[in-house]
């Protein structure tokens, strides 16, 4: 028996879907927040979008709440995907998370489990 993971989870973290207000900070241009959304979340990282372009590399900092009402999630996620999309207008960003707390991390991957959970019984 192999630990290998199948084709269909590459993923150390299963992904799910939101939609969740976050405050992003540029982490080299100080405190100007860029409003932006969540679209989805996992324990290692967050895609989200917003009316701004970013380059590959760069450094956010990232505030929001889940919607289970856990305290505010701070985190730190570097761009690693980004990509227009014109139906809606808005940037896209694939980040992974540089800095987070254990506490903060556990508080994902526990919501995200009972998202699974929650489809699994519908």
């Amino acid at each position: 028996m192999t630990n290998e993971r199948s084709p269909a989870q590459q993923r150390q973290y299963y992904r799910a879907p939101v939609d969740v207000a976050v405050d992003a900070t540029l982490e080299d241009e100080g405190s100007a927040v860029i409003p932006s959304r969540a679209h989805d979340l996992s324990g290692a990282g967050i895609r989200i979008s917003m009316d701004r372009n970013l380059d590959s590399g760069q450094v956010l900092e990232l505030q929001f709440r889940l919607p289970s009402g856990t305290p505010e999630i701070k985190a730190f996620g570097r761009v690693v995907l980004s990509y227009f999309e014109g139906s809606s207008g808005r940037y896209y960003h694939g980040m992974a998370f540089t800095r987070i707390s254990a506490t903060d991390q556990e508080a994902i991957v526990y919501y995200i489990h009972a998202v699974q959970q929650r489809s699994l019984k519908s």
